[in-house]
C-alpha cells in the first residue's frame, strides 16, 4: 500500500510457507528505509508492477522512491523495548516526550549526475502542548 506520494508498506499476509511474494511497485527507484537483508535494498523499478521481494508471513519491507526525504524516530529505541523485558519499564511515548529524542531523516534524491541531486519532504513538529 502507498503511503503518500514517497513510502509504499510491503506487508505479505495471504500464505504461508512461502519466501517471496510479488508486491506492486510504481516506476521509479526505491530503497527499502529499514535495509532487514544486510544486501543491497534498493532497486530501479522502470515500469510500474509487480516485482517479487523476499517474504515470510511476519515480514514488513518499507520503501522510499527517489527525489523525497522522511523524518523517522525509531519507537522501539526509544522505549527501551527488548524482547522478554519487563513493560512497566518502558519510556511512555507521547508526543511531547518524543521532543526529546533525536528525528532521522531518511533521504533518497533524484540524481541528475554525480554532483546535481534532489530530494522533498515535510516535516512537521507537533510538540503536544500548543494548539496552533
Amino acid at each position: 500500500m502507498l503511503l503518500g506520494p514517497a513510502l509504499k508498506l510491503g506487508v505479505m499476509a495471504t500464505a504461508t510457507g512461502v519466501n517471496t511474494t510479488n508486491y506492486f511497485f510504481p516506476a521509479g527507484r526505491w530503497c527499502e528505509v529499514i535495509c532487514h537483508k544486510g544486501v543491497d535494498c534498493c532497486f530501479t523499478q522502470e515500469t510500474s508492477g509487480q516485482k517479487e521481494w523476499p517474504a515470510l508471513a511476519n515480514d514488513y519491507a518499507l520503501h522510499l522512491i527517489e527525489g523525497n526525504i522522511i523524518p523517522m524516530q525509531d519507537a522501539t529505541t526509544i522505549a527501551g523495548y527488548k524482547k522478554g523485558s519487563d513493560p512497566s519499564k518502558y519510556v511512555q511515548l507521547t508526543t511531547t516526550t518524543l521532543q526529546t529524542y533525536p528525528v532521522d531523516f531518511h533521504i533518497m534524491p533524484t540524481c541528475a549526475n554525480e554532483t546535481l541531486c534532489a530530494a522533498k519532504g515535510e516535516y512537521i513538529n507537533d510538540d503536544g502542548i500548543l494548539l496552533n
